[in-house]
């Protein structure tokens, strides 16, 4: 069981990584060629999505012993960040394994 959940929070990692991108894709766009309403709405969609699976990374963590510190702890290490911005930064991460299989959100 702990198994599985580890490998939904890479794969949910990966997935807010990838919203997270294109979110960032979409705002340079809009920087570039000014505002569209279309973009802004799906940027709106991509922060729900977002929101919705680092909620359900949290509560996957809880449910596999040691999981949650070893990840604080791992990415303390990388970046220097005090555990406060750990969080932050943990939901941002995602494994480069992880596949865009497009279950919400607007991938670009």
């Amino acid at each position: 069981f702990a198994m599985d959940a580890l490998q939904q929070i890479r794969e949910l990692q990966g997935q807010v990584h990838h919203l997270a991108r294109s979110n960032a894709e979409l705002e340079a766009y809009l920087l570039e060629n000014g505002h569209d309403p279309e973009l802004r709405a799906a940027i709106g969609e991509n922060i729900v999505a977002i929101a919705r699976r680092q909620a359900i990374i949290e509560d996957l963590q809880k449910l596999v012993p040691g999981e949650r510190a070893k990840e604080h702890e791992i990415m303390g290490r990388q970046t220097g960040a005090p555990v406060e911005d750990v969080d932050m930064q943990m939901a941002c991460a995602a494994s480069n394994e992880a596949a865009n299989d497009g279950t919400g959100g607007l991938f670009l």
